[in-house]
């Protein structure tokens, strides 16, 4: 359960969701079983031409349906869950959002400590990143830089 915890993502006033509300929504929405109908996705994020380490890494299937969480190593490298028991994300085009900042969580055993955001801003601002989920095995690559690229420069 603490891994879905530290996955999801905090957004506005930096809101950590609890595994408890998480979990039954995705079950339900994802059902159990195999992956049938999900493309495997893996990747790795850098910053800078360095690792990002403890990223969490969310695709969102921008023609609607389940997010897909995952988080990054301290390689940088990342695959991506659609429940807890599946592995992947539906077919199509995605928007990616990419987030090193957490809330933290006294509660845990150990105590996690609250983490800042080392993802630059324009990483983060609408339209963000897209990319195209394609079937079968995806492999995509965030190489992230603290200068700032206009939109239409964002290429992954």
């Amino acid at each position: 359960m603490r891994f879905w915890k530290r996955l999801t993502p905090r957004r506005g006033r930096t809101t950590l969701l609890t595994a408890g509300a998480v979990l039954p929504a995705m079950l339900l929405a994802a059902g159990c079983g195999d992956n049938s109908g999900l493309s495997q996705v893996r990747g790795r994020v850098t910053l800078d031409g360095q690792p990002l380490a403890d990223a969490t890494v969310l695709f969102t299937p921008v023609e609607g349906g389940s997010t897909s969480i995952g988080k990054t190593d301290s390689s940088g490298e990342y695959s991506l869950a659609y429940s807890p028991n599946k592995w992947g994300a539906e077919p199509g085009p995605h928007q990616v959002w990419i987030s090193t900042a957490s809330s933290g969580d006294a509660d845990s055993d150990p105590p996690l400590a609250p983490t800042i955001e080392r993802v630059p801003q324009h990483y983060r601002d609408r339209p963000g990143i897209t990319v195209e989920v394609t079937p079968g095995r995806n492999e995509h690559d965030f190489p992230l830089e603290t200068a700032a690229l206009p939109p239409a420069h964002r290429k992954f």
